[in-house]
């Protein structure tokens, strides 16, 4: 591995110009693309759409830090071991551009910066197994941790992800995840007992969510928990852990146990089941996916088929209370009662 180090050869600023990179050309799979001030503190600023290949950025702490900016603008980072090291140093600027950075394994720590970190609104994509090391400082815009890739360590203060955070891939906190939107799918997020504050919505398609006592969870926007037949969304501890939600919610095919929801809306799940110790959940197996049910009406027994109409409110306690059905030929909504 060979420090391909920033020279501003040319003057020119031109982080895409061969010329301005001491190997006399741009950083490769097998470079770690470097920056010191013992060569030059010039800014560094790149102006293509390009993709750009190296084994890792480091920011070198020598003879004061380097103290230029650096601007991604639109082009990408492909890091293919250490990832982005920086030292304590060093306080210029690095503006993450609006690019797609991949980190397909090693380090990603950022932790030890203290020059201006921007996000941009650039996409980081974890591709294989990697500690990341952030500081909260260190936001970023977009967070996708792909399927198989795995964050052996989360260390130091708060993970910020200003817009989306997407986990397909496996991820236990160790600090407090604060992000705009967070996506679960096929992937696994452990609480780990942290917290985790989310701006605008929570969703989980048949991920694994793993919570432990005095995990807290707070929705601000609307939360989606969505199992399938046979593979329920387990989120169960064995002590208590809390979840507010303000928003709106549907909640179908999860198993819960532990969790108080008090502080929030009350949440009504259907196809689920309930485990110990629950607050302000209504959990019930009811099966509003089957394909015919019986109503019990005052007018006697009726069947209706879910093919032909929708639900607009059902709340579970010893039963179903179907509070209106429309039928979706007459476009009419009728008082049903309680099921079963």
């Amino acid at each position: 591995m060979a420090n391909n180090i920033w020279s501003n050869g040319e003057a020119d600023n031109d982080g895409d110009n061969p010329a301005n990179w001491g190997l006399a050309r741009l950083p490769v799979g097998t470079d770690l693309m470097a920056f010191s001030a013992a060569i030059t503190s010039a800014d560094c600023i790149f102006t293509t759409t390009n993709t750009l290949t190296c084994a890792g950025l480091l920011i070198d702490d020598s003879l004061g830090g380097y103290d230029g900016n650096i601007d991604m603008g639109s082009t990408s980072l492909v890091f293919n071991g250490a990832s982005f090291i920086a030292g304590a140093n060093s306080d210029g600027s690095f503006d993450c551009g609006n690019g797609n950075h991949i980190i397909s394994g090693g380090t990603f720590d950022t932790s030890a910066y203290i020059g201006t970190w921007i996000p941009g609104t650039a996409t980081w994509i974890l591709q294989g197994d990697a500690t990341l090391t952030n500081s909260s400082a260190s936001q970023l815009y977009n967070f996708t941790i792909e399927k198989d890739a795995v964050i052996t360590n989360t260390t130091n203060n708060t993970v910020v992800v200003v817009n989306d955070c997407n986990v397909n891939g496996t991820w236990a906190l160790s600090g407090v995840l604060s992000c705009g939107s967070l996506t679960v799918s096929n992937g696994s997020l452990n609480f780990n007992g942290q917290t985790g504050n989310i701006a605008n919505g929570f969703v989980v398609n048949t991920g694994d969510i793993t919570v432990i006592v005095g995990s807290i969870i707070t929705v601000s926007g609307d939360i989606s928990l969505l199992g399938k037949r046979g593979d329920l969304i387990d989120i169960t501890s064995a002590g208590g852990w809390t979840l507010n939600v303000s928003g709106n919610h549907d909640i179908r095919f999860v198993n819960v146990s532990n969790s108080d929801a008090s502080a929030g809306s009350t949440l009504t799940g259907v196809n689920s089941t309930t485990g110990v110790s629950n607050t302000n959940w209504v959990l019930s197996d009811f099966d509003i996916e089957a394909e015919n049910f019986r109503l019990n009406t005052s007018r006697g027994r009726g069947s209706i088929s879910t093919g032909k109409t929708k639900f607009q409110q059902f709340n579970g306690f010893s039963g179903i209370n179907i509070r209106a059905v429309e039928n979706k030929y007459t476009n009419k909504w009728t008082n049903r009662g309680t099921y079963p």
